[in-house]
Formats: structure tokens, sequence, C-alpha cells
């Protein structure tokens, strides 16, 4: 399980928001981590996804 405030959640969460004002979105709905992990050789690794929508909220 992927802890929200862990670094690797602050770091998916920041990858999404940066890519979000890039499109020129200003708010993520939906968001979603999901995490995998690849081993061999006696080693691993954790791949964390974080995926949403990005929307421009504006006020009427």
């Amino acid at each position: 399980m992927v802890v929200v405030g862990s670094p690797a959640a602050t770091e998916g969460l920041d990858a999404l928001r940066r890519e979000t004002e890039s499109m020129g979105a200003n708010a993520v709905i939906g968001i979603d981590l999901d995490y995998s992990e690849i081993s061999g050789g006696g080693k691993s690794m954790l791949i964390l996804v974080a995926t949403g929508t990005a929307v421009k909220v504006t006020r009427d």
C-alpha cells in the first residue's frame, strides 16, 4: 500500500500537478495511486503511477 504523505506518493502527486499545470488545467479529479514491484537478480524496485483527470475549474 502506498501511504499518502510518503516520499513516493508526494513525488508522484507533484509530477501529476506539474503535468496538469502544463496542460492549462488547475485541478485534478479522480486521483489514483497504483504501485507495482519489479524484482529480479535479488533486487527489487517499486514503481508508483499517479493518474487523474485534469480539469479547469472556473467560477461563474
